[in-house]
């Protein structure tokens, strides 16, 4: 079978290479599993020492690419982790000027009135309360009384 594929130009026999070294393992043995070919592929190796330089370059190549899609997964982590920052750092800002959230309505806390506040949920009711029905929250509260107010009672 190996012959066969070995034929040249002008019926001249050519040397095989390792392309048809692995096509004549999978054919001689199609119901093997990947360590008997790679077994009977190194034992036909062994009598067709030429076909080792293009092992080595397939080799190597597949290695390569695999660094290269190792390191851009890494670069793609990377800037993933830079970005998680970010957005850890713009979390922190929210904790710290709560005023400047965005509510439901698309206005600012500072901008809400006592009674939009109080239609934001019961999490909010004892903001609703502190400011009245038609002043804002900014204009009352600072940005620690709204802190304390978020934060529930114990007990309640």
């Amino acid at each position: 079978m190996l012959d066969k594929s070995m034929s040249g130009a002008g019926g001249r026999r050519a040397l095989p290479t390792a392309r048809d070294l692995v096509a004549w393992v999978v054919n001689e043995l199609p119901r093997a599993n990947l360590h008997a070919w790679l077994r009977r592929f190194d034992e036909l190796l062994e009598f067709n020492p030429h076909c080792q330089p293009q092992v080595n370059e397939h080799y190597f190549i597949s290695l390569e690419r695999d660094l290269r899609a190792t390191h851009t997964k890494a670069s793609r982590d990377q800037a993933r982790g830079k970005r998680d920052v970010r957005i850890r750092t713009a979390a922190d800002g929210m904790k710290r000027d709560m005023l400047l959230l965005v509510m439901a309505n698309g206005k600012r806390m500072a901008d809400c009135t006592g009674t939009e506040m109080g239609a934001f949920g019961k999490g909010f009711e004892r903001i609703a309360e502190a400011v009245g029905p038609d002043k804002r929250v900014g204009e009352v509260l600072r940005e620690e009384d709204v802190r304390r107010l978020m934060v529930p009672r114990r007990g309640k």
